[in-house]
């Protein structure tokens, strides 16, 4: 094989790992939310209560993750304002329910509900943290994202319906 060719080979596979990388790392996975396996940090098994006219906010995080900190502090400053009414938060990690517990207990967020996964989140195509979706009253997704979100924000807010 000619250097042109062997230069073009090396190209394309590292474009290609690139592109899983980005994948595997950015995007957020769909996955079905009535399916997933959770605990309370007590050990009971969770089931999500779909309201009308409310949403639900999942996040997966860890209790290590600096940014999933810093967006419950944000979560807290809205639900405070009242700016949350129509959310409901639930934080899933797959930590074990001593560190889970060892996490809320030193925290004490008051709007958030804090869940045991019960598999490795990566079985869900999981990677990065915090990655978040909101899924309507009916359970299905309309946001998903991998990384901060403004939950101040109103005019961003305002495009979700319950």
């Amino acid at each position: 094989m000619n250097k042109k060719y062997t230069g073009y080979l090396l190209l394309a596979l590292a474009i290609g790992v690139v592109i899983f990388q980005y994948f595997k790392y950015r995007v957020a996975p769909d996955f079905n939310i009535k399916e997933l396996s959770l605990e309370t940090i007590e050990g009971k098994d969770y089931q999500i209560n779909f309201k009308e006219n409310k949403l639900i906010v999942l996040s997966f995080f860890t209790s290590w993750c600096g940014t999933c900190h810093q967006e419950f502090k944000e979560i807290q400053k809205a639900k405070f304002k009242n700016q949350l009414s129509n959310i409901t938060f639930i934080a899933v990690s797959d930590e074990s329910l001593i560190t889970l517990n060892n996490y809320v207990s030193n925290f004490r967020y008051e709007y958030i509900n804090f869940i045991h996964f019960k598999e490795n989140v990566g079985t869900l195509g999981v990677h990065a943290f915090p990655t978040i979706y909101i899924f309507n009253s009916k359970g299905e997704i309309l946001f998903s994202k991998v990384g901060l979100v403004d939950w101040n924000d109103q005019k961003w807010l305002s495009q979700f319906k319950p």
